[in-house]
């Protein structure tokens, strides 16, 4: 037993003093390897921090924020390589350490050794470290609002500073400010965002839109897009708790979140917003026209009112560019009318959106002029109306402001009595009558209306020979009823070129009157390929009259589209002889003739028509001739 213990006393001192013994000498035996070991791993740690430097300057460039543990994951790779240069660069002094310059110097080898030692495995570890699934993150967006300037009235200012001085009052969670439509509560908000964000009374602040019918993902995405946050959960619970987690942070950080135009008590928790009550840094602010919003989300409440009288008209000035000095006094009048007329709200003054002209253009050049002027200096205007014969229309439609319409009715004649009601009003019409120069038809602003007019009237348009390629080269595809008169048209349609898809696929009413140049509807046969939607497919009536030129309507490649054809009249066009002319391609007259039928055709009304013979030349057989007409037809026949 006493042997054994003696042993195991050895075995104990032999691990205490003879071990470390040993790793000392090691440092000196293995010194070459120990600093090839360094050379190598502080390359291969300088090869992987290159890669990640070169992410991270892609993510930069992309505007995002480096992330914390990258940075300081190479800080610490360059600390590493200048104690690593510090022993590498010690290798040369200590191989020349003796009195004669001939041996190595033990000790500065050995410590030498043992620090490339301990770097070897510091490097190995900060390889292994050096693996990051991504190494930036989106930055928050610091939106700023681009308001226009204009004087500030002190009605406004003494709301501002309230709202602010709320903003920052530690027992206010919840701000509402609410008024009238047009009143300025989103150009209040939109202000009081950009001061919060220079004054850094927030350290984020995120704005979304609301309005009548809120789309809850729409807004969410709104509001991570301004916090720099990805949300990529599909469904409405994942998606609000992702912005929740966000919103909720617990480092204290101040956020504020702006909803604009809120219509009714929406639940803050199915968007993703925590209650402010219970986060504490998070103040929320939204604007209302409805009083009582204020009240059913517990907010502090704010009423922004009309600007007084004054204030108003000083405001319409700066928007029309009015001088204070302005001379013209029935300038003035005007301008006072217009601005009593937009009572004193700040949307209607700044961004005048509808203007029904009627029939009210003054006789005077000098006050054409202004009008003219005045029009031109418009910025937001969607609708328009105008009633006039006088050539100052001409003028009037070359304004920019004109291009942009969402609804508008122009006509070149006297306004229509006021007891008739005019629909098209609301479904873009526009009606020109004698006088149009071709060049007017071809400017940018006609082009423009004329691309998503629904209703259109063209009278005593000389030289044009071509509807669509001349004056809408995409097809008239929002066309609902075509009105030509008076004009040199030979064609509607020029077939020899490609046709757009959608061409006259939504024109339901045609009327063709006194075209004494008019050859046909589509001059050529309709490509082989395939038009979406068919040419006419949708078109229901048909007038022609006084054409003297013309000796077919259709071509049969054509009238096959006419499935929605109900009412066909013709009048006094001495030179036509069919409705329908059979295509002249080879093998396909008796194909056109099997096909050709207008299932919902019911009233046809044929007068003084000299020349001519039937439907189609090939309608000669009964077969045809019932398929036209299988659902008791009308058919009235006089020809002189």
């Amino acid at each position: 037993m006493a042997d054994g213990v003696a042993c195991c006393v050895v075995e104990k001192f032999a691990d205490y003093t003879v071990d470390p013994v040993l790793r000392q000498i090691k440092y000196l035996f293995n010194y070459d390897s120990n600093i090839q070991n360094l050379r190598n791993k502080v390359q291969e740690l300088k090869n992987k921090s290159n890669d990640v430097r070169r992410l991270v300057d892609a993510v930069e460039r992309n505007t995002e924020i480096t992330r914390e543990v990258v940075s300081a994951w190479l800080a610490k790779v360059d600390d590493l390589k200048e104690r690593a240069d510090r022993v590498l660069n010690g290798v040369a002094g200590s191989e020349m350490g003796c009195v004669f310059n001939r041996c190595p110097n033990l000790k500065s080898r050995y410590l030498l050794s043992r620090r490339a030692t301990k770097l070897t495995i510091e490097a190995d570890n900060l390889k292994v470290e050096g693996t990051f699934e991504r190494v930036g993150d989106p930055r928050s967006l610091e939106q700023v609002f681009n308001l226009t300037s204009h004087k500030v009235f002190e009605t406004r200012l003494s709301t501002k500073k309230k709202i602010k001085e709320a903003l920052k009052d530690k027992d206010i969670s919840i701000i509402g400010i609410c008024g009238m439509p047009g009143v300025g509560k989103t150009t209040m908000a939109k202000e009081i965002v950009n001061e919060v964000k220079d004054e850094k009374l927030f350290e984020e602040v995120a704005f979304a839109v609301v309005s009548n019918d809120p789309d809850i993902n729409k807004i969410q995405d709104q509001l991570a897009e301004m916090l720099g946050l990805e949300i990529k959960e599909n469904t409405n619970v994942m998606r609000a708790g992702r912005l929740r987690q966000r919103l909720e942070v617990k480092d204290g950080k101040s956020i504020l979140v702006v909803l604009d135009d809120v219509w009714k008590d929406i639940d803050l928790g199915t968007i993703g917003i925590p209650s402010p009550h219970d986060r504490k840094g998070l103040k929320i602010m939204f604007t209302t026209r409805i009083e009582e919003m204020c009240s059913e989300m517990e907010a502090q409440r704010f009423e922004i009112k009309v600007l007084d009288e004054e204030e108003g008209w000083q405001l319409f000035k700066d928007t029309a560019g009015i001088s204070e000095y302005e001379t013209d006094v029935d300038l003035v009048r005007i301008a006072r009318e217009v601005a009593d007329e937009c009572g004193c709200l700040p949307l209607a003054l700044e961004k005048l959106e509808e203007l029904c002209l009627g029939g009210s253009i003054p006789e005077e050049g000098e006050d054409q002029r202004c009008i003219i002027e005045e029009l031109s200096s418009l910025t937001s205007l969607h609708t328009f109306q105008i009633s006039t014969p006088d050539p100052i229309l001409m003028q009037i439609l070359k304004a920019r402001c004109l291009e942009n319409l969402d609804k508008f009715e122009i006509r070149g004649t006297a306004p229509p009595p006021p007891t008739s009601t005019n629909n098209q009003y609301f479904t873009r019409s526009l009606s020109l009558e004698d006088g149009i120069e071709a060049s007017m038809l071809l400017l940018p602003v006609f082009n423009s209306l004329m691309k998503r007019t629904c209703h259109l009237h063209i009278k005593g348009a000389k030289v044009l020979k071509n509807v669509v390629s001349e004056l809408d080269g995409d097809g008239f595809i929002h066309l609902k009823t075509l009105s030509l008169s008076y004009g040199d048209f030979e064609y509607l349609i020029d077939a020899t070129n490609s046709i757009p898809n959608g061409t006259f696929g939504k024109l339901e009413s045609l009327d063709l009157y006194n075209l004494p140049k008019l050859i046909e509807i589509c001059n050529e046969n309709l490509p082989r390929g395939v038009i979406k939607p068919q040419l006419f497919c949708n078109l229901v009536r048909i007038e022609m009259i006084f054409c003297d030129t013309i000796r077919s309507l259709f071509r049969g490649s054509v009238a096959n589209s006419l499935v929605n054809l109900q009412k066909l009249y013709i009048r006094e066009c001495p030179m036509l002889e069919e409705v329908v002319s059979t295509d002249a391609r080879e093998n396909e007259v008796n194909e056109t003739c099997k096909m050709l039928e207008f299932p919902k055709l019911k009233e046809v009304d044929l007068q003084m028509l000299p020349r001519f013979k039937s439907i189609t030349s090939q309608s000669n057989s009964d077969v045809v001739r019932q398929t036209l007409f299988n659902q008791g037809h009308k058919q009235v026949d006089h020809r002189r």
